[in-house]
């Protein structure tokens, strides 16, 4: 066993597993497991992502803190 020892997981436990780790599992009764895999995005796609939800913000008007009132 390469980094860790054995833990005993129960019922309402959660457990991380970062990229790239490997784990063995010894399951002595019947369990429902629930999995969530997330790849993240590249930079470019989050940095497009943030100018897009500006960009939106400040068309709507709803981008400025203190906004300046129309003069008529």
């Amino acid at each position: 066993m390469r980094g860790g020892s054995p833990r005993r997981l129960t019922a309402g436990d959660t457990i991380f597993f970062p990229a790239g780790a490997r784990a063995e599992w010894h399951v002595e009764d019947y369990i429902r497991k629930f999995a969530l895999i997330r790849t993240p995005l590249p930079k470019p796609v989050i940095f497009a992502k943030k100018s897009y939800h500006l960009l939106k913000r400040l068309v709507r008007g709803g981008g400025a803190a203190n906004p300046v009132p129309a003069m008529f």
